[in-house]
């Protein structure tokens, strides 16, 4: 029962990053910034469709320069891990799943964040991007330096999702 939990929490991840650049690297390999205090909270996005639910994010303190991340994409929960790497201008999470503990199969997604009071604007990294489709990388450095010379010269990021601040909600997570 317990690997079968896994299986369905791993498959939550790979569904909430369908469409998401994945990378067994992350961009650096040290977090950039510190926690920023204004992240730290609860989350609801505005920016669906009329008759879907919002999703729903939790920012929490980790560690000094880590956050860790709860996701409701409206039908599963996912838990993660995550830092900032900052290239020219953006600001990029590198969010980890922390489903399992085989750090081999913790993949890394990507979003560029802008966040100002109350408002927080995510767009994931996009693997349909003809720049980055396809595209792996050995080394965060490699990654660093790919995504430093590719960001100059357009846009690799997919929709925007906007969140506002939102109190504090629940999630109904199913034990195994």
């Amino acid at each position: 029962m317990k690997n079968l939990w896994a299986v369905i929490i791993g498959a939550t991840f790979v569904l909430l990053s369908y469409g998401c650049y994945e990378s067994a690297v992350p961009i650096t390999k040290i977090p950039t910034f510190s926690v920023d205090p204004a992240l730290l909270g609860f989350w609801k996005s505005t920016s669906h469709e009329p008759n879907e639910k919002p999703y729903q994010l939790a920012l929490h303190k980790f560690s000094d320069k880590e956050y860790l991340l709860v996701w409701h994409d409206r039908h599963d929960v996912l838990l993660a891990r995550g830092f900032v790497s900052n290239i020219g201008e953006y600001q990029i999470m590198n969010i980890q799943n922390i489903v399992d503990a085989d750090s081999s199969s913790r993949t890394y997604v990507f979003f560029k964040y802008q966040s100002s009071g109350n408002k927080l604007i995510l767009a994931m990294l996009d693997d349909t991007n003809p720049k980055l489709k396809g595209k792996r990388f050995s080394s965060s450095e490699e990654f660093y330096t790919y995504l430093e010379k590719a960001l100059t010269s357009g846009n690799l990021f997919d929709e925007e999702i906007v969140f506002q601040k939102d109190k504090q909600f629940q999630l109904k997570i199913k034990s195994p």
